[in-house]
């Protein structure tokens, strides 16, 4: 009998170990799916390693940086698996703050014509870059800066005293500019309705100029529309300013629902097997749901006379209390007994078939057993308990399990669960009296 392993689990545990890490090492933690080519008229503080964001989402990296035939940058981005990029994609240089030079990254939007192939380039037309100061300050020459005092000079002659006035003047005008550009827009749209509605006007006052009466009429109704339309200017005119804010709002909204479109397509991704389980389950939850009336009838039933029989059983619960307190220690004293049976159990296997071949036959006389004479004297060598030989056993004439076949199990007695000795609850206080030891 061989014993119980008892390296087998950690062993296990070192391998697992050793071939995850192998696999981490070679599957690498880059982004490996649409490879773009980006043109930008500068690209100061952008480096390879640099983020690919589409809103606050990260969706790739900047694998290079270098300069085309035309001296301008190239840059060499790397996006996720799922995100694709289609017609109309722009991308944008940003920065992160002022504060420093290499902190730029590529703001992406992914466009809505048809996707992109691999390698494919976004031209000058649909790329952009943040202005550099230097840039900024090197168009001011010194001619430009004596323009501007100029201009500055003539500016302050000319506004000196008319402060009020100027101020009066632009909270007034930017309701009228609005409206003035509505209406323009609108005319340039009805060119071909406005010049039917002049022809129109036309015959019209020639009608009405035949009935002066009904001219009047159609000038009192037309007052009265003018002064409710007068009326509720005040309330039109804070709709219209209630228009902008609502529609930034639903342009917010758009963009953030755009930036999360990655994350709802790993999540159909990550549902797709589930939604498969299901539907290959669907027969079963069927039959589930039509036999779930029945039982929920007999649950409802059960409900109706369980608190009575539950009632019921309470002096039954008052009497097998004082049992159970008991039946750990019963259990207990019962332990070292299976121990010592599940340990020999083998040769009890084995002595039976001898048992059954020795009752097999019956002698003349009808003896159901076979006597053995042994005509030399029996061994008188003393064998040990673990030794499978002829002889008499040494005290306390007791074998150790398996020695019969040759695999004596020493260490049989570290495998019980049963060696520590039971203490009444009433003597627990008492000095427990130590184990007695067993042979090996």
């Amino acid at each position: 009998m061989i014993g119980r392993p008892r390296v087998i689990v950690p062993g296990i545990l070192a391998v697992a170990v050793l071939v995850l890490g192998a696999v981490l090492l070679l599957s690498g933690g880059g982004p490996s799916g649409q490879q773009l080519t980006v043109r930008f008229e500068a690209a100061t503080g952008l480096i390879k390693g640099a983020e690919v964001r589409a809103g606050s989402v990260k969706v790739g990296v900047v694998e290079e940086v270098t300069l085309g035939d035309d001296d301008r940058p190239e840059v060499t981005v790397v996006l996720e698996e799922d995100y694709v990029v289609h017609e109309g994609a722009t991308a944008d240089l940003r920065m992160l703050s002022q504060a420093g030079q290499l902190n730029r990254y590529v703001e992406m939007t992914s466009g809505s014509g048809r996707p992109l192939g691999d390698g494919a380039v976004l031209g000058l037309d649909v790329t952009d870059q943040p202005v550099e100061l230097d840039d900024a300050l090197g168009t001011l020459t010194p001619e430009v800066r004596a323009d501007v005092r100029r201009i500055t000079a003539s500016l302050d002659r000319g506004l000196r005293g008319h402060g009020g006035d100027l101020s009066a003047t632009l909270r007034h005008s930017d309701r009228a500019l609005r409206e003035t550009n509505k209406l323009v827009a609108d005319l340039a749209a009805d060119g071909p309705a406005l010049r039917r509605l002049v022809r129109e006007s036309h015959t019209l006052t020639g009608e009405l100029a035949q009935d002066p009466e009904g001219l009047q009429a159609v000038a009192d109704r037309l007052a009265g529309t003018l002064a409710t339309t007068a009326r509720r200017q005040q309330e039109l005119g804070a709709t219209v300013d209630g228009l902008g804010p609502g529609l930034r709002g639903a342009r917010r909204a758009l963009d953030e629902l755009n930036d999360t479109t990655p994350e709802l397509r790993r999540l159909a991704r990550a549902a797709g097997p589930a939604a498969q389980e299901i539907r290959e389950q669907a027969p079963t939850i069927r039959r589930l749901l039509d036999a779930a009336p029945p039982a929920l009838e007999a649950a409802e039933e059960l409900t109706e006379v369980a608190p009575a029989q539950l009632e019921a059983m309470r002096p039954l619960l008052r009497e097998a209390a004082p049992v159970v307190r008991r039946l750990p220690g019963a259990l207990q004293q019962f332990a070292p007994i299976l121990d010592e049976m599940r340990a020999r159990a083998p040769d009890a296997l084995g002595w039976l078939p001898l048992l059954g071949d020795a009752l097999s036959n019956f002698d003349v006389n009808g003896h159901a057993a076979r006597l053995m004479f042994i005509a030399s004297p029996a061994p008188e060598t003393t064998v040990k308990a673990d030794e499978n030989k002829a002889g008499l056993l040494e005290a306390p004439f007791d074998r150790v399990p398996g020695a019969v076949g040759d695999q004596p199990w020493r260490e049989f007695a570290d495998s019980f669960i049963g060696d520590k000795p039971w203490v009444a609850p009433e003597n627990q206080k008492l000095q427990a009296p130590k184990p007695k030891e067993r042979t090996p």
